[in-house]
């Protein structure tokens, strides 16, 4: 094996505790600097975080910052309808002046493709918020 994958074997044998050879992970121990440098600064975290105090948040708290998540959520989400409908109008602006329509027949068919595709989006948009609104 290469030293990388080494050293990759060593850290992932550490991390889980694990080690069906233990011969392995002394010997790589001895021969590599920064594995041994890695394993003293993986204990010295564990050690400190350890040592730190758990607080139990209050499920009220939990609620504010959930809520406050799907709300910065949703205004992104407002923002980007914003955005994009304009966009949109103009690619299928656009779009129309290039295509050859050589009769009302081929713009009506477009624009009842467009209204197909807008209406299953509302759709699409209207059971996913009522799937978040589920308990």
């Amino acid at each position: 094996m290469s030293e990388e994958q080494d050293c990759l074997q060593f850290r992932t044998l550490t991390e889980q505790g694990t080690a069906p050879d233990g011969s392995f992970l002394q010997e790589h121990r001895l021969e590599c600097e920064a594995c041994r440098s890695w394993e003293m600064q993986s204990s010295e975290v564990t050690i400190l975080a350890s040592s730190l105090p758990q607080f139990d948040v209050p499920e009220s708290l939990t609620q504010k910052i959930l809520n406050s998540v799907e709300e910065e959520r949703r205004q992104n989400l407002t923002t980007n309808k914003y955005f994009l409908l304009p966009l949109s109008l103009v690619a299928f602006i656009s779009l129309l002046m290039n295509l050859p329509l050589d009769n009302w027949e081929n713009f009506a068919s477009w624009i009842i493709g467009l209204v197909g595709i807008l209406s299953l989006k509302l759709l699409l948009v209207a059971a996913n918020q009522k799937s978040v609104e589920l308990p």
